[in-house]
């Protein structure tokens, strides 16, 4: 069980070995890091690009930019989430997505 061990501290999660560990942090902190599997959640227009009101010519190439920051820190495997709607409100999945072409994207459905 996840902090089973001699030093008794049972399940708690603070106390498990690092395999055993999820982070959970920004984009932008992840930089420098590296893990064998990386989830991106938020996968969709609006959260990449973050949709602003900055006029600044170069906003979606930065945004590209920290998105291939985030699936760059995969050692071994990468999983893009997005969701279909939020809240019943319909939600398209990234634009940047479609950069990536088929052949680097299996598809999933789920529910």
């Amino acid at each position: 069980a996840l902090g089973d061990g001699p030093d008794g501290a049972g399940n708690d999660p603070r106390f498990a070995p690092p395999s055993e560990r999820i982070a959970m942090m920004t984009a932008h902190a992840a930089k420098g890091r590296e893990w064998p599997l990386v989830f991106v959640v938020g996968a969709e227009a609006g959260q990449f690009p973050l949709w602003t009101r900055s006029p600044a010519p170069d906003h979606a190439a930065e945004e590209r930019r920290v998105l291939y920051v985030a699936m760059s820190r995969a050692q071994r495997r990468l999983c893009l989430l997005h969701a279909d709607s939020d809240r019943g409100y319909p939600r398209a999945e990234s634009p940047f997505l479609a950069d990536l072409g088929p052949a680097l994207l299996a598809r999933r459905r789920s529910r």
